[in-house]
């Protein structure tokens, strides 16, 4: 932020950016290195493989998902103003609560779910699903509701009482929410 303020040039901010991915990418290999030793990567080629494989098919949908979202944002960007952007931007805030909720579940429970399907019991497997999803539900439907009925004050809150309007954009996004939860 400071570097923005600073220097007001993109090119130096996208070098920054790409410096500190880069020391987040040698730091952890570095620690390795100086801390525990240094022993070889010793792996496993056909685990390597199979881990790939069963991981491959979460990051192209988590992929494609990331780009649905980059490119909603783009559609509104290039066809309002940009006072109708940041209405849409504020209430398009809310498209993550969903995904706060599912993603720790989803997470915890893959390991389970996958020695399940590994060992063909597809019965355990359905009925492990059924249980996450209800339990999300529990938790993902009040919270909606909660914000569906207090969108206007949470937007005058955090954003000003300025941006208002994007209380009624919330709603429709947190009522496309619910949907979501009931198709699951």
């Amino acid at each position: 932020g400071v570097l923005a303020v600073v220097t007001r040039d993109i090119s130096t901010i996208l070098w920054a950016m790409c410096f500190f991915a880069l020391i987040k990418l040698v730091l952890p290999q570095l620690y390795v290195y100086w801390v525990k030793g240094f022993r070889g990567l010793g792996t496993n080629s056909a685990l390597a493989s199979a881990q790939i494989k069963y991981a491959y098919p979460f990051a192209i949908a988590n992929g494609f998902f990331l780009l649905k979202l980059q490119a909603d944002q783009w559609v509104v960007a290039s066809s309002f103003t940009p006072a109708v952007f940041a209405l849409i931007s504020i209430a398009a805030v809310v498209l993550s609560i969903s995904t706060m909720i599912r993603n720790p579940v989803n997470n915890a429970l893959l390991p389970k779910f996958n020695a399940l399907f590994r060992d063909g019991d597809l019965k355990q497997a359905r009925a492990l699903l059924a249980k996450s999803y209800s339990g999300v539900a529990f938790v993902l439907v009040p919270a909606l509701g909660l914000f569906f009925v207090a969108a206007k004050e949470l937007v005058d809150l955090v954003y000003t009482p300025r941006y208002s309007g994007a209380a009624p954009i919330m709603q429709i996004y947190l009522a496309g929410q619910v949907t979501g939860v009931f198709a699951a």
